[in-house]
């Protein structure tokens, strides 16, 4: 008890304690998500301002400590308040259409083949039934006009908008709450010819879209379509032209990360420049006093261009943060990368992004980087040194080992996914990119004004053809191994708890924590999958079989049905549907007991009592006493339904929206 008293005191230094307070701040901001209603902006800021006072007010440290914590937490209530209050938007209700709206785009998101994706502002649509929302999220059909969409443009012409769509699986991804955040208040489509009004608003983010899309242009004319996606991915962020195929492929080789622009290839192009500048100042005979300003200047504008030129998305822009501060650093002759730094910069990202915590991206990058921190904060101690020829070999193993464990929970959480042999890609395909194909990339762009860009493009184009090698061997043995359960809620918060034990303790002590964690995740994390599963928008019923999932009626190959399928069994959509059905409704016996799908009003009172459950699938007031009864206004109001075997009721049921009080609910 003396030692670990000790070793606590150690960890509570003033300089050190820092280290949890963005896990109090990311506290804060789950509970603020949970709520049943929306809090108070006013009492959750008082208490904020009143626990802060109490910090100062306290003369012991421990408890002074403690208020910190509480301030903390509140912090994360107050900051998703205030951000509600300046970003969030009106949520529309209800489909509407309009003649000749006019809204500018404000972003281009991508192009696929159901036509160009963008953002435009509502603001100029002219129609009160849209007051108060702030952007829309706009498909603008191939069929509907020839010309190219810039930022800045007036987009006008018959749209129909729609409401944001509800999460299609309990606990998963909510588009509702994410769009809220990020002022979407509605979901777009062009249904008639869309005039393009060229402006002059925006004319920096004119040159910007224009150099991305000549640089776009100039890979497609040098390697081959699944070199140059890859390519355009890696150096403009733009990953709509990877095969669906493909993409699942380097997913399942654990190599996901290598296609999305963040830490990584930031750090590797910036540090390639760092690296050559340095060479250049010393070369010139500069003064040692300047070299390293000189280089760290030249490495910040090269990592603001790769920002802008690679789309400026958010995970760029999380990792431009961290590295910037890791220059000032740097600058001040301090280590670069420690935890308190680390700890800082998350208090920075969580302040201006705190929705984006909910994020797969974030959730990943933030725990490969706090457990890569604390894995080398220990190695430092080591009592021997390696060869330099060693180093870089053991190095990338022992950093792809650290960030594939740290990682693995999150990803089995998020995509019920495991790359059990990513450790052989990523010790493969890692350093190819790294030390291959990135180089060339950023020497290509570098000689394209020139016309020479081939010079770089064709050695990338190699690069990435390995890789792309490596990802599908590495799939393909991989099989059935990548699947995983569904886990849990409670496991992210007792991820969360382990990262931040982790963060703060030093020494052994630091491993139990996590070793805990683990443990208690592989026996007890996976949940029981639902027995029946109602979608609230079509007439998708799955019910769970001994076989596996299958549809109930009539097979579809909609939105929610692919979901179901990633997240609970990939066969569905092959698998034969069960039971017939007729105008009137559908229905099956099963193990689970006799189920049947009512689309009339008849059908209903036909099949009431007579069924052990009733799904009906037309609004109105129906009532049935004897039956476990799911109404369309239940779905309407709650979203997609999880049914569940109770010993004492018979049925369980759980909803996808709990919280129709929160003011992203339309």
């Amino acid at each position: 008890m003396g030692y670990l008293a000790t070793i606590f005191k150690q960890a509570v230094l003033p300089r050190s304690f820092i280290i949890l307070v963005p896990f109090a701040l990311v506290l804060g901001i789950v509970i603020y998500r949970f709520a049943q209603s929306e809090p108070s902006l006013l009492v959750t800021c008082g208490a904020t301002v009143v626990t802060a006072g109490m910090v100062f007010i306290r003369s012991r440290k421990c408890v002074a400590y403690g208020w910190v914590i509480a301030a903390s937490v509140f912090s994360g209530f107050c900051l998703m308040n205030v951000h509600s209050q300046f970003f969030g938007s009106k949520m529309l209700s209800y489909p509407i259409v309009t003649e000749q709206a006019e809204m500018m785009v404000v972003q281009i998101i991508g192009e696929r083949a159901g036509g160009t994706s963008v953002l435009v502002s509502v603001d100029r649509a002219n129609d009160r039934r849209l007051d108060g929302i702030k952007y829309a999220r706009l498909t603008i059909k191939p069929v509907h006009t020839t010309d190219q969409v810039r930022v800045g443009d007036v987009v006008s012409g018959r749209i129909r908008f729609a409401p944001v769509p509800k999460p299609v699986v309990v606990s998963g991804y909510d588009a509702q709450f994410s769009s809220y955040f990020s002022g979407i208040g509605a979901y777009a489509s062009s249904l008639g010819p869309v005039a393009v009004r060229r402006s002059d608003e925006l004319r920096f983010q004119h040159l910007v879209d224009g150099a991305r899309g000549e640089i776009s242009d100039r890979i497609d004319g040098s390697l081959s379509a699944q070199e140059a996606a890859i390519a355009k991915a890696l150096i403009i962020g733009d990953q709509t032209d990877i095969a669906a195929e493909l993409r699942d492929q380097i997913a399942k080789a654990g190599l996901a990360h290598v296609l999305a622009i963040s830490g990584l290839h930031l750090t590797l192009v910036v540090g390639t420049a760092l690296i050559l500048s340095r060479a250049l100042f010393v070369s010139l005979r500069i003064s040692d006093r300047w070299v390293r300003p000189f280089a760290i200047g030249i490495a910040v504008i090269v990592a603001l261009a790769y920002l802008l030129v690679s789309g400026s998305n958010l995970a760029t822009q999380r990792a431009t943060i961290m590295l910037l501060l890791a220059f000032g650093a740097m600058l001040f002759g301090r280590r670069a990368i420690t935890m308190r730094n680390a700890a800082l910069a998350a208090l920075l990202i969580i302040n201006l992004f705190p929705a984006e915590i909910f994020k797969p991206g974030f959730q990943l990058s933030f725990v490969a980087v706090l457990g890569l921190v604390a894995a080398y904060s220990e190695t430092r101690k080591m009592p021997f040194e390696l060869p330099t020829w060693a180093k870089g070999v053991s190095g990338l193993a022992f950093t792809s080992i650290v960030a594939g464990i740290v990682t693995a929970p999150i990803a089995a959480f998020h995509f019920q996914q495991f790359a059990p042999f990513g450790l052989i890609g990523n010790l493969i395909a890692v350093p190819i990119v790294g030390f291959w194909v990135l180089p060339f990339g950023f020497l290509s762009v570098l000689l394209m004004p020139f016309g020479l860009e081939q010079i770089g493009l064709v050695p990338m184009g190699w690069g990435i053809g390995v890789v792309v090698e490596v990802a599908q061997f590495i799939a393909k043995k991989s099989g059935a191994l990548t699947v995983t359960p569904v886990y849990a809620n409670w496991t992210m918060f007792a991820a969360l708890f382990a990262l931040a034990w982790l963060s703060f303790f030093g020494g052994w002590l630091k491993l139990v924590g996590p070793s805990a964690f683990a443990f208690v995740f592989l026996l007890f994390g996976a949940t029981t999958p639902p027995n029946i599963i109602v979608s609230d928008t079509t007439q998708g019923v799955v019910v769970r079989t001994s076989e596996g999932f299958a549809v109930l009626g009539r097979k579809s190959n909609s939105f929610t049905l692919r979901v179901w399928a990633e997240r609970f069994d990939a066969q569905l959509l092959e698998r034969d549907a069960i039971g017939h059905c007729d105008r009137q409704g559908c229905f099956a016996k099963t193990d689970l007991g006799s189920i049947a799908i009512a689309k009339t009003t008849a059908a209903f009172h036909e099949e009431c009592g007579q069924v052990d459950v009733l799904i009906m699938k037309m609004r109105g007031d129906h009532r049935c006493e004897t039956s476990m009864v799911i109404l369309q206004s239940q779905l309407d109001e709650n979203g997609v339904a999880y049914l569940y075997p109770d010993q004492n009721t018979g049925w369980r049921v759980d909803w996808a929206i709990k919280d129709n009080a929160r003011p992203w609910r339309p």
